[in-house]
């Protein structure tokens, strides 16, 4: 209750300071923004609607680079205190271009994706041109498109008969993205002081969906995820009482297994796990699916160990499997079709070299390392935007191990959904320091001599 009060009274104080303030975009320039976060989660679910979204996202941010003539916080100023955030997000894109500008390129395509998070300090800076309430707009994104995209799984997939992939995206990323967007949901829920029960009932709704949705897409690394990331979002959804949500969620974490097992494709795709890992390993089939995989691991490796430094190159993954083909390292199965290592480290790594392992460990740390700073922040709203933002890399990383995550969509997630979580955890320290200093300053005032006010 006293952690709720708190969060209440800083929270108010936050969105008071912003309003004297006046800085930041128009009514109208505010109102579209804030529309666009709300649907963006839902476009990402639609056939070029996450391109749609971002790209309008991003003219408003130039909108506000351009038009807002006093900018709440200095773009000077919040690159400089937050650099290491900013060169992480931007790692990919400049390894690319490195990459590309040695080993050259097949296709412009290699530069579209990763400059999606080269953008993320403007997206940043027109985000802190809001207030924290208005940012919070994005949590009811996070509800709606998890809802929206375990509808369309069920659609495509015909109730989990079928893997087809969803509006031209992989049935695996897309799924990965619902469940991310369902834990984020009941991650960021404030307290249930604040809340209306409906709007709390909508968010466990909307967690539910994002696991039905990953059932659906019969995915076993992102069955994987669920446990862990089910566990985080549980922890941080009562603060008061952690310790006794943790052990009802994992409780129901349990039976939801349990039920799962039940479930024949469950366990067929699991059986699946030990049936082929065993016929690999005799050499009997290569080329079934988890075979293939690790084909692909393998060969990834091979890249990597021999061109160490930077890499084949940027968009040449599949010359360098048939590559690898010729010299009889992996099957001609393995060298047909594929694009990616179906693991988002080991593809950089033999796309990149050491220049790509090192800019994808900088994706996930840098933003990482801003919200593990804020999880014992004595605010708890700025604790579950953090924790939410913590749980995000978390998802990105584990997704990430196990098939390929980083693609177009997820590209365009990644960046707005650590802009959403990030902003308002640094516009509680920059209005703080603000406030800071404008105390010092009337203090400074305050004590200086009656005759030295005169003599000036």
């Amino acid at each position: 209750m006293q952690s709720a009060g708190r969060c209440k009274k800083n929270r108010s104080w936050i969105t008071h300071n912003y309003t004297c303030m006046k800085f930041g975009l128009s009514l109208f320039d505010a109102f579209v923004t804030l529309l666009l976060l709300l649907v963006f989660p839902a476009l990402l679910m639609m056939t070029r609607g996450g391109n749609a979204g971002f790209y309008l996202l991003l003219v408003c941010a130039l909108v506000h680079v351009f038009l807002v003539r006093r900018h709440r916080v200095p773009f000077k100023d919040l690159m400089r205190r937050y650099w290491y955030v900013h060169l992480g997000m931007a790692a990919l894109f400049i390894a690319t271009v490195i990459g590309a500008g040695f080993n050259g390129f097949n296709s412009p395509k290699v530069f579209d994706e990763p400059s999606r998070l080269a953008v993320f300090p403007l997206m940043l800076w027109m985000l802190l041109s809001l207030s924290p309430r208005q940012v919070k707009v994005a949590q009811a994104g996070y509800v709606l498109g998890a809802i929206v995209g375990a509808v369309l799984i069920f659609v495509a997939t015909k109730g989990g008969e079928n893997r087809n992939n969803i509006h031209g995206a992989p049935i695996i990323v897309f799924s990965n993205i619902v469940l991310l967007l369902g834990m984020l949901s009941v991650a960021t829920s404030t307290s249930s002081q604040s809340e209306s029960w409906p709007w709390r009932v909508l968010r466990i709704v909307a967690a539910l969906a994002g696991m039905y949705a990953s059932y659906l897409s019969q995915a076993r690394g992102s069955w994987i995820a669920i446990p862990f990331l089910g566990l985080f979002a549980s922890y941080l959804w009562q603060p008061n009482k952690r310790y006794v949500t943790t052990v009802v969620a994992a409780v129901l974490l349990t039976g939801a297994l349990v039920l799962a097992w039940s479930s024949p494709m469950v366990k067929s795709r699991f059986l699946q796990v030990e049936t082929e890992t065993a016929s690999f390993r005799r050499g009997t089939d290569l080329d079934t699916s988890l075979g293939t995989r690790f084909q692909l691991w393998h060969g990834s490796m091979v890249l990597f160990t021999e061109h160490p430094l930077l890499g084949v190159g940027p968009g040449k993954f599949t010359a360098g499997l048939r590559e690898l083909k010729e010299r009889k390292i992996i099957t001609p199965a393995a060298a047909s079709g594929f694009y990616h290592s179906h693991n988002d480290v080991l593809f950089n790594m033999s796309t990149m070299g050491l220049l790509g392992l090192l800019a994808i460990l900088m994706t996930y740390l840098a933003p990482a390392v801003l919200f593990w700073r804020y999880l014992r922040h004595e605010d708890a709203c700025l604790r579950r935007y953090a924790g939410g933002g913590v749980m995000l890399v978390m998802g990105y990383v584990i997704f990430g191990l196990t098939d390929c995550f980083f693609w177009g969509l997820s590209y365009t997630f990644y960046c707005i959904a650590v802009a959403t979580l990030a902003a308002p955890l640094i516009q509680s320290t920059l209005l703080q320091r603000a406030a800071t200093r404008q105390g010092s300053a009337r203090d400074a005032a305050d004590s200086r001599p009656s005759g030295a006010l005169a003599n000036t």
